[in-house]
This record gives structure tokens, C-alpha cells and sequence, in this order.
């Protein structure tokens, strides 16, 4: 059966709580540490904050060859613990949250609220203004093809009128 990505998250960063559990001593080594924040940072996206405490406990290693052997082991059992302290609570937000999506982009992302507002009210009003304007001539335009339709009608209706009336009179004298 096929797991899911969330799954596989889950068991690498198992794995990784797990070797690092069985360390007895030493530091985590500063490319080991790299390699769990960089694949949580697969898992998170990059402003995650549990990859940037794993890579701020990469840097005790090399402060704590100052102090004595006691205090650098009590150091690295510290940095060991933080570490897996950090990783479980990246497992429970695997399970809670799932993996990271990145925002999908769109047309709009370049532009800010300001300018979209300006361009949308500008481009409403034009079009308000080019269908009226649109209107106008063509109301304008159908006026006079309706006055030139008028004037022939009246203009034929001289000659009609007449031929019209004695149709309904010899009509009327038939009935």
C-alpha cells in the first residue's frame, strides 16, 4: 500500500528522533542538523520555527569546547533532548496540520488592494460611460431612421389615403 507524503514525513522525522535517542554521547554533528532543518523546512515551508531552533542548537557545538568535560556533556545531552523535544513536536503537527502547501499565485498577487480598487472602479465608470454614450447614439440613430420612415410614410400616405378610402367604401357598400 502506497503512503501518503504526510506519512512518509512522519516516519523520516521518526527515524530521526529514534537515531537520535540512541546517542549516547556527543554532539549532534552541524551537517546532521542542516540536513533535519532543511527537510523540515520541506515539510513547514521556510518561516517555520522548529527548523530555526534545530539550527540554533547546531551552534552550542562550538561554544560548549570552552568549558570543562562535565559541562559539555551535560551540554550535549541538552542539545540531544531539544533536538528530539523539536522533532516530536513537528511529528504532532504533521498530524494536525499536514504538510505545507505553498500559496498559489494569481493575476492579482503583483498588484496591491489600492491599486486594484483603482483600476476596477476606473474600468466600472468607463464602461458606465461608453454603454451610455453607446446608448445615446444609438437611441439617436434609431430616432432618425424612425423620422425618415415617418416622413415616406406620410409622404405616400397622400396618394394612399385616398385609394384606401374607396377600398372600405366599396367594402361598406358590399356588406
Amino acid at each position: 500500500m502506497l503512503a501518503s507524503k504526510k506519512h512518509k514525513a512522519i516516519r523520516s522525522i521518526t527515524e530521526h528522533v529514534e537515531s537520535i535517542s540512541n546517542m549516547n554521547s556527543g554532539f549532534l554533528v552541524q551537517s546532521r542538523l542542516n540536513a533535519i532543518a532543511s527537510e523540515l523546512r520541506l515539510y513547514f515551508g521556510s518561516e517555520n520555527k522548529i527548523s530555526s531552533n534545530i539550527e540554533y542548537e547546531r551552534f552550542l557545538g562550538d561554544r560548549v569546547e570552552a568549558y570543562g568535560k562535565e559541562e559539555a556533556e551535560r551540554m550535549m545531552a541538552v542539545q540531544r533532548s531539544n533536538v528530539v523535544n523539536y522533532l516530536n513536536i513537528a511529528i504532532k503537527q504533521l498530524e494536525i496540520m499536514g504538510l505545507y502547501k505553498r500559496p498559489k499565485s494569481n493575476v492579482f498577487d503583483g498588484f496591491s488592494n489600492y491599486k486594484i480598487l483603482t483600476i476596477g472602479i476606473s474600468l466600472v465608470a468607463t464602461s458606465f460611460l461608453a454603454g451610455w454614450g453607446f446608448g445615446e447614439w444609438l437611441n439617436s440613430f434609431d430616432l432618425r431612421i424612425l423620422e425618415e420612415k415617418k416622413t415616406r410614410v406620410e409622404a405616400s400616405g397622400k396618394y394612399g389615403n385616398e385609394a384606401n378610402k374607396q377600398e372600405a367604401k366599396k367594402e361598406e357598400k358590399q356588406d
